[in-house]
């Protein structure tokens, strides 16, 4: 098994395929897969963000034509995915735009923690929480959790379970296209 990694997560301490990545004056990318992976078995791992999404894509495709397999497409971050519905006239459901492009790759898609699970009407994937890794290295001190609004509690449960201490929700409120917190 090889990893190709994107940009957002080239700080990972992973043994990764080599890629030639630049941009041309007018900003558009240029992507190259530098070694021979035909035949082989290949994790890309990348946040999907306005930034990277692109550059996922051109990963998958270089992938692809270069006789690679696809084994699964790791998702640390799914950007958007907070835009999940819409509550104004005129707005776009950006999550249910991104997620419906990455199904339509037909490809094995594991994501952590994912903002909404309503999403998965868009996108058919693997779900995975890095959670009591994040909170492992908490210092050990007091903790109460606040979760912004009570959508977010039972994550915001599962983080208070873990540290042994209280949980609390904001009460959030949408007013003419401004989110209210108390």
């Amino acid at each position: 098994m090889k990893y190709l990694l994107g940009s957002s997560v080239k700080h990972l301490k992973i043994n990764s395929i080599k890629t030639e990545k630049r941009f041309f004056a007018d900003g558009e990318l240029y992507l190259r897969i530098l070694e021979n992976i035909n035949n082989e078995k290949i994790i890309i791992i990348s946040n999907v963000t306005s930034d990277s999404f692109v550059e996922v894509l051109f990963l998958i495709d270089a992938v692809k034509k270069a006789k690679g397999i696809i084994h699964e497409l790791i998702i640390p971050y799914l950007g958007y995915a907070r835009q999940s519905r819409t509550h104004n006239y005129g707005e776009a459901a950006s999550g249910e735009v991104l997620c419906s492009v990455l199904n339509n790759l037909k490809i094995p898609i594991k994501v952590f923690d994912i903002h909404n699970e309503f999403l998965r009407n868009f996108l058919d994937f693997r779900s995975s929480s890095i959670l009591f890794e994040l909170t492992k290295s908490l210092p050990k001190k007091n903790f109460v959790v606040i979760s912004p609004d009570r959508g977010g509690m039972a994550r915001a449960q599962i983080v208070a379970r873990i540290l042994r201490t209280e949980v609390f929700a904001m009460n959030k409120t949408r007013e003419k296209g401004k989110i209210l917190m108390s």
